[in-house]
């Protein structure tokens, strides 16, 4: 999860816009690494594709983010449900219950620890890897090691003068 003020609050000393876009874009892309992390060490040789839900806003910018990916990977939209009703994908009503529990644990300010939320979100919580809520900390360290530029060091355009 990433709060859409703290992306703010880092892309104005980093290029996140420029580099991501949007936060969703951003998480898409972590959601994939994380992913391919998990695949290496599976060896069962997986052939994964990655469905993301069709109509979010920064749909395009994850499109570009993920073709930047060595190999390139290009995500794959499907809706979820069609005014209210399940049509598509089920498998994306878990990303969706996740994110809709971690999004109300933020809210109540109860986000650690997972034991008071339902027995599914821990769960999901067991599955070993990385999920949680950037902090304007982990967004600073991520754009050093992507060798994010600092705004400083982006040429500026002409004064309009």
């Amino acid at each position: 999860m990433i709060e859409d003020a703290i992306f703010s609050k880092v892309n104005r000393t980093c290029a996140l816009v420029e580099v991501f876009g949007n936060p969703y874009a951003l998480a898409g892309r972590d959601c994939v690494a994380h992913a391919n992390l998990w695949i290496r060490k599976d060896e069962r040789g997986l052939d994964v594709d990655y469905v993301f839900e069709d109509g979010d806003v920064g749909k395009g910018f994850l499109i570009d983010v993920m073709k930047l990916n060595n190999p390139p990977v290009i995500p794959r939209f499907a809706p979820s449900r069609t005014k209210g009703v399940i049509v598509g994908l089920t498998p994306l009503q878990v990303a969706d219950f996740a994110a809709h529990e971690l999004l109300k644990a933020t809210k109540t300010g109860e986000y650690a620890p997972l034991h008071k939320h339902r027995a599914s979100l821990k769960a999901l919580a067991g599955i070993k890897g990385w999920w949680g809520k950037y902090t304007e900390h982990d967004l600073t360290v991520l754009c050093q090691d992507l060798k994010i530029p600092l705004r400083s060091d982006l040429p500026h355009a002409p004064s309009a003068s």
